[in-house]
């Protein structure tokens, strides 16, 4: 990501923190800094240039912001607009709440305007009216790549009309089941099932068959977290740029990392 990340904001990943390894051998150091402590990477920056970063994050965290993801999504639905284009690199973290940038600002009962491959939900695909569970689909996504499980069942094959007048295939799962490995799973096995049927209800073929709201699926979620059912940690590859000043939620000056 090519913005402005604030100290302030990595406070909220509670347990994180960063770990960095030799290049030349990739070995990893045991030397661990804490976020709380970020000026001293600096000090790591220079001693060693050619280190790695990556940022551990607990999976529940992520769980959690994906909640507060579905509270922000909730709030657009409200005012009637569908995002349509929910995917990582458009999700910003503050310090204290989620941001959705980019929206295809899509109404209800209408046709998507544009899709990213991977993330859209069938209907856009395939030309279809959109609904406001549009939005779950890719929610769904997220959940399966969280819990790194996998999708199978019967797979469709559509052609599109392109505006170039030719034709793309279109794979798509109808009514995908979900697949958790129980033996290298993050899930613990009292809940696999009940993880299974929150991320199948998003993944279904028709907006019909998803959640009626998102009220219902992020109470779905909620209780999952609250029943401690997910575990491990996910690393994430960074690197940083320069040190600078940003604004933080309070409207104060704050120091920062320009990290991309």
């Amino acid at each position: 990501m090519r913005r402005e990340f604030i100290t302030e904001s990595f406070l909220k990943f509670n347990g994180a923190y960063f770990l960095h390894y030799f290049d030349e051998y990739k070995k990893t150091v045991e030397d661990k800094i804490n976020v709380e402590n970020l000026s001293k990477y600096k000090e790591y920056k220079y001693r060693i240039p050619n280190s790695n970063w990556n940022l551990k994050i607990p999976r529940v965290i992520i769980a959690k912001i994906l909640l507060e993801l579905m509270r922000a999504l909730n709030e657009l639905h409200m005012a009637g607009e569908i995002h349509g284009d929910i995917k990582p690199s458009n999700i910003l973290v503050s310090s204290n709440e989620i941001h959705l940038i980019d929206s295809l600002k899509l109404k209800s009962e209408s046709l998507s305007a544009g899709l990213t491959k991977g993330w859209c939900a069938p209907e856009q695909i395939i030309s279809e009216e959109v609904d406001f569970a549009t939005d779950q689909y890719p929610i769904g996504l997220m959940f399966l790549s969280l819990i790194e499980g996998t999708i199978y069942g019967e797979l469709s094959e559509f052609l599109i009309p392109t505006n170039f007048n030719e034709i793309e295939k279109y794979k798509i799962f109808k009514n995908p089941k979900v697949y958790i490995d129980e033996k290298k799973s993050y899930v613990k096995n009292s809940q696999l099932e009940e993880w299974k049927l929150l991320i199948e209800k998003c993944l279904k073929f028709s907006p019909k068959e998803r959640f009626s709201n998102e009220k219902e699926l992020l109470s779905g979620l909620n209780k999952l977290i609250e029943k401690d059912s997910i575990n491990g940690e996910i690393e994430i590859p960074i690197s940083f740029g320069l040190p600078s000043i940003g604004i933080n939620d309070n409207g104060q000056e704050s120091f920062c990392w320009l990290i991309k």
